[in-house]
């Protein structure tokens, strides 16, 4: 789908894309400042639950960047430009930004909630995941779509995360309440951000045609920003707890 700069749809994308921009800076501040409360509350500055959560929203500020420039002033949603030099450099970077983040929780969680259990098992996935897609050669549409699809394995990896956290809830009803919202937050923010990869796109377009793209994105803004409040909210909660 081609969109072309100053139309409806261009411009609509592109304040919704800038308000989660706004939302996800926002977040990262507020924990941020969550983590100084701690940090002159203890005296020290630990890699704990509450920091890691802070990476995250920043490295996911950063990938939203990176995928703005990608969508709206590389390729302006044209997926046939995807593969192009410098384009699917800025792609990757986004992508590698986003994961960052999630190995970064992914290990936390094993050392702070599940007492190193896993050896960093998932997080180790994560990078490998990370690393295939990052250095998987592309020169054409077909190499961008198999990026998509290497995606959908990291992404089966982070669905381990809320796992842990309702698997939390249930066992300490002290945590109940905010490892429910850490859980739903995350499974309604990954269910956003899969709504306009490509191997989702593809069959839509061909059932309902290229207009399909602009429900998707409207749906992508609601399910992104609920999920980051409700994760955030949920997170800020926990660590009082823990």
């Amino acid at each position: 789908m081609i969109i072309s700069p100053n139309t409806f749809e261009f411009n609509l994308f592109l304040i919704l894309t800038i308000i989660i921009l706004i939302v996800k800076l926002f977040l990262t501040l507020y924990l941020l400042n969550k983590v100084r409360i701690r940090k002159k509350e203890t005296g020290t500055l630990n890699f704990d639950f509450l920091v890691s959560i802070c990476i995250l929203m920043f490295c996911l500020f950063i990938s939203r960047l990176l995928y703005a420039i990608f969508d709206f002033y590389l390729t302006q949603f044209d997926t046939s430009k995807a593969h192009l030099y410098p384009n699917i450099i800025v792609w990757k970077f986004a992508a590698l930004s986003s994961s960052i983040g999630f190995v970064v929780i992914l290990y936390s969680i094993d050392k702070e909630i599940l007492n190193f259990k896993l050896k960093g098992l998932l997080a180790w996935l994560m990078i490998i995941a990370t690393s295939i897609q990052f250095f998987y050669p592309v020169n054409t549409a077909e190499d961008f779509e198999m990026l998509g699809v290497i995606g959908i394995f990291g992404n089966i990896v982070a669905i381990i995360v809320p796992l842990i956290f309702f698997y939390t809830g249930i066992k300490i009803p002290g945590l109940r309440k905010s490892s429910f919202l850490i859980a739903f937050g995350i499974i309604i923010y990954a269910i956003g951000s899969n709504l306009v990869i490509e191997p989702v796109l593809i069959p839509l377009r061909a059932l309902y045609g290229s207009e399909i793209q602009i429900t998707m994105y409207f749906l992508l803004f609601i399910f992104k920003i609920t999920g980051l409040i409700m994760f955030t909210y949920g997170v800020t909660k926990f660590s009082l707890k823990t």
